[in-house]
């Protein structure tokens, strides 16, 4: 397990809950991992990774509304960063509910203590968030960048010869989106398929 927080790397609230348990802890800048019972919002805090978002709140469902979903308050260690918090309905906080760490290692450690779904990408502080994450772990190590569409999904694959990007669109209307990509793309058009194939030579 140790091997994968080299680099950088994403868990899910139940792999931070299970990597505390491990005593890996350490490694993910979260020394323990406490169940949340009651609905409540997660806040983003005044991070850089926030941008102009500091404030902004979404609603929480924990187990006891939704039943495959989980909550967890983060307790963190010392060098983490809190991205978001966890506040009750009077916007009371309580915990830390997304944390970003650096490891001794080197690796770069998003945990989330919230169910990170479909949903959240219809907040676009959140998406702001996540972006602003993955350039940090990646930064030029990151091929392309895809932003400004809610319902656009990138899908990468590493070749040998070339690397193919697919953007889907989930939308039944169409989408406008920005691209960033390092090299020449060329397009190749799939008829009747809400889907676009961007192909990188190497």
């Amino acid at each position: 397990l140790t091997e994968y927080l080299w680099g950088g790397v994403i868990l899910d609230e139940e792999a931070v809950k299970a990597a505390c348990q491990r005593g890996l802890g350490k490694y993910i800048g979260v020394e323990q991992a406490i169940p949340v019972t009651t609905a409540c919002y997660e806040v983003l805090t005044d991070d850089q990774m926030n941008g102009s978002y500091t404030g902004n709140r979404y609603p929480v469902y924990t187990a006891n509304i939704h039943a495959n979903e989980s909550c967890y308050n983060l307790v963190t260690l010392p060098g983490a960063r809190k991205l978001t918090h966890l506040s009750d309905a009077q916007l009371k906080a309580f915990g830390a509910g997304t944390v970003y760490f650096e490891n001794e290692l080197g690796g770069k450690v998003l945990c989330l203590g919230t169910v990170f779904n479909g949903n959240n990408w219809l907040h676009k502080c959140r998406r702001h968030q996540l972006h602003s994450v993955l350039k940090a772990m990646f930064g030029a190590k990151m091929p392309f960048d895809v932003t400004d569409a809610v319902f656009v999904a990138p899908i990468w694959y590493k070749g040998t010869q070339e690397d193919v990007l697919a953007l889907y669109n989930f939308s039944i209307d169409d989408q406008t989106f920005h691209l960033e990509q390092k090299g020449k793309l060329t397009e190749v058009t799939v008829p009747n398929m809400s889907i676009q194939i961007l192909r990188l030579p190497l």
